[in-house]
């Protein structure tokens, strides 16, 4: 277990708060602000395991891989967090598309303008 890296342990974490946070909790008795922790760690689980794949099968830095798991894994936790509060609507899911090819456009010409 020590050579384990972390990058796994966190994923791990993050997988048993969640079981452990929907298992053991009923949504109407806890806080609002407790009903947005299953979507962080569910987004957390994301990232860790997009950036540990591409750092595994791509050579990636984990610098490099984390900052394309935080992007890649928004889409997916925003869509899902929408649906689970019934607001999601084709119009919607347009909608988020095109907020993340504008924001994709912007961080491709912001890397590109500070690398040359």
């Amino acid at each position: 277990m020590n050579n384990m890296p972390a990058i796994t342990k966190l994923i791990i974490i993050c997988t048993v708060a969640l079981a452990i946070l929907l298992f053991a909790t009923r949504p109407s008795e806890l806080p609002s602000v407790m009903l947005i922790v299953p979507f962080l760690l569910l987004y957390a689980m994301a990232v860790l395991s997009i950036a540990a794949l591409l750092v595994k099968f791509k050579g990636f830095t984990l610098a490099k891989s984390l900052k394309i798991g935080v992007f890649c894994a928004a889409l997916p936790t925003l869509l899902l967090a929408m649906q689970s509060v019934g607001q999601l609507a084709v119009r919607d899911v347009v909608t988020v598309f095109i907020l993340f090819g504008v924001v994709y456009f912007y961080m491709s010409r912001l890397t590109r303008a500070g690398t040359g």
